[in-house]
């Protein structure tokens, strides 16, 4: 089993309990992205949808981790503006070994796959080993905890 790390941003806790779920069913190392700047609001709402669809890279906190420790990456992220979050677009760009595999596990308000492994493949230069995404009937309904198997199935 490849020793696996579970990185996420989550702006309004969806991205989390999900990233949460995984790390209790795979028994691996979990941590946050997190900034020094707030997304609260409205305006910390419209800022993040910009960023996105802008790709911006806005700068990220990391706890003390070496990340070359890891083989494989399961990296969650929300949807801003059909796009992965800021925070996590400077994660995968300027922290990601290039050396260590990948999976992408996203959140999202609305239904339906989006096109975040081609995007994420642009970025690191290969293809995600599996993408997974969970819109909010989803998360509302329950019915997403299956939808982790594929990841679950990686280690």
């Amino acid at each position: 089993m490849p020793k696996t790390l579970i990185v996420y941003y989550s702006r309004d806790g969806n991205t989390k309990k999900v990233a949460e779920k995984l790390a209790e069913q795979m028994s691996c190392d979990i941590i946050q992205i997190t900034e020094s700047k707030s997304r609260k609001g409205i305006l910390g709402f419209l800022k993040a949808g910009m960023e996105a669809s802008r790709k911006t890279q806005p700068p990220i906190i990391l706890p003390e981790i070496n990340l070359e420790d890891y083989e494989l990456f399961l990296i969650g992220t929300p949807i801003w503006a059909g796009a992965m979050a800021s925070p996590v677009r400077t994660f995968m760009v300027q922290k990601l070994p290039k050396t260590a595999d990948y999976a992408i596990f996203y959140t999202r308000g609305g239904a339906g796959d989006l096109p975040i492994g081609t995007a994420t493949e642009k970025i690191v230069g290969k293809a995600p080993k599996v993408v997974v995404g969970i819109g909010r009937k989803e998360m509302i309904s329950g019915k997403w905890e299956s939808k982790l198997n594929s990841c679950t199935d990686l280690a």
